[in-house]
């Protein structure tokens, strides 16, 4: 089965305009990173609240191990941006932290209750699951993350985020061979997730525009 074709529907001119908005005050930006770095520290964590019985593989146990060094790394970057101003991940510490922590909760929600509905059960209703979370939040990170890297290029921040991008992108095409191999409605299933994803990442971008009076 081929996999399904990746496309970026949503204009990259709101999420530019923020984040153009965001590097101008250290100490907002810092708390950006922040939030990515609880992101990533979320997507660790489930992966290995989910996936870590005695069927757990190498591409799993490197895909949390990867994420929780994402965590890391946007942790140090916040820490760079403006030293000392998000020690943790407490609400006052994140940048629109809730409606984050809402996308992703949504998603993992929205994917259950497809499988369940579906009539997949067990071992594998958690590992197609975890594919096509991780699938989807890889496929926006890419997009997110892309234009990010662009922005902190064009004005000079010492923040590179290549590796993890490159990262990123191996982690997407591993997901999509694993659900064309494990699901024969892969095709399908996904395309439904993706509107519904764009949904959730639309009311998420509002949040992000309106914190800073866009």
């Amino acid at each position: 089965m081929t996999p399904a074709t990746i496309t970026y529907p949503i204009s990259t001119d709101a999420i530019r305009s923020f984040l153009k908005k965001i590097i101008q005050d250290s100490k907002i930006h810092s708390r950006w990173l922040n939030t990515i770095s609880f992101l990533e520290h979320m997507g660790s964590r489930k992966i290995l609240a989910t996936q870590s019985g005695f069927e757990m593989g190498e591409m799993i146990l490197r895909h949390a191990s990867e994420e929780a060094r994402h965590a890391h790394f946007f942790k140090r970057m916040s820490d760079r941006v403006s030293p000392g101003t998000c020690p943790d991940y407490k609400q006052e510490n994140l940048h629109c932290g809730y409606p984050a922590f809402l996308y992703f909760q949504r998603l993992d929600g929205m994917v259950l209750k497809n499988l369940k509905q579906s009539g997949i059960k067990g071992q594998k209703q958690s590992f197609l699951s975890y594919l096509y979370v991780t699938h989807l939040i890889e496929e926006r990170a890419d997009f997110l993350y892309n234009e990010y890297d662009q922005i902190l290029e064009e004005n000079g921040i010492s923040v590179s985020l290549k590796a993890i991008i490159k990262e990123e992108e191996s982690h997407l095409s591993e997901m999509q061979n694993s659900l064309a191999a494990e699901d024969s409605d892969y095709k399908t299933r996904y395309a439904f997730f993706q509107e519904k994803e764009k949904k959730n990442y639309l009311k998420f971008e509002k949040s992000l525009l309106k914190s800073v009076g866009l």
